[in-house]
């Protein structure tokens, strides 16, 4: 007798959803086509700044190097900001980072708007000696991951392996064997 007495009773209950009075956002996008579009031209800078510089042999092992990578120009919306820090934090050995614009640059840059701008820098630290064909292993095997070509990985690792028991036979010693 009383079950439809209160908010959520008589007046709701004769409709089928309680939701019918609000926007259904469940079916809409997170990002714009042109967000993105900008987001891939950021992950492919990104993919030509790192094919560079990790063919560069003039990087001394252990140091950290800063690139600038995006102007304020190219605006990463908060949902691409993210897929695209996580794009450069799964390859080894990379990060990123954006900094606020100041005013000045605004206007050396050309823009106008009044919101918050930002410059994406990515950094590279540099592998300790000896480490680069490890880096480099391990990036192929993410990529062979994604593709879901797991064979192989078994291969690379038995490959790794015979590297790791020559050089320790070169050594002399069989304890100094890496294991994988």
């Amino acid at each position: 007798m009383f079950r439809n007495l209160g908010f959520r009773g008589g007046f709701y209950d004769d409709f089928n959803d309680f939701d019918e009075f609000r926007v259904n956002r469940r079916n809409w996008a997170d990002k714009s086509d042109a967000a993105q579009q900008r987001e891939d031209e950021a992950v492919s800078a990104f993919e030509k700044v790192r094919a560079e510089m990790e063919a560069r042999k003039d990087l001394k092992p252990g140091t950290t190097e800063t690139v600038p990578l995006l102007k304020p120009s190219c605006h990463l919306t908060d949902a691409c900001w993210k897929a695209f820090r996580k794009h450069v934090n799964k390859n080894f050995g990379w990060s990123t980072k954006r900094r606020v614009a100041t005013e000045a640059e605004k206007k050396a840059h050309g823009e106008t708007r009044k919101a918050k701008v930002y410059f994406v820098d990515v950094k590279y630290k540099v592998p300790p000696k000896g480490e680069y064909s490890l880096v480099r292993m391990f990036s192929e095997l993410n990529k062979e991951n994604e593709k879901g070509e797991g064979s192989k990985v078994v291969r690379m690792f038995s490959e790794l392996n015979k590297e790791n028991e020559k050089e320790s036979s070169k050594a002399g010693n069989g304890s100094n064997k890496r294991s994988v």
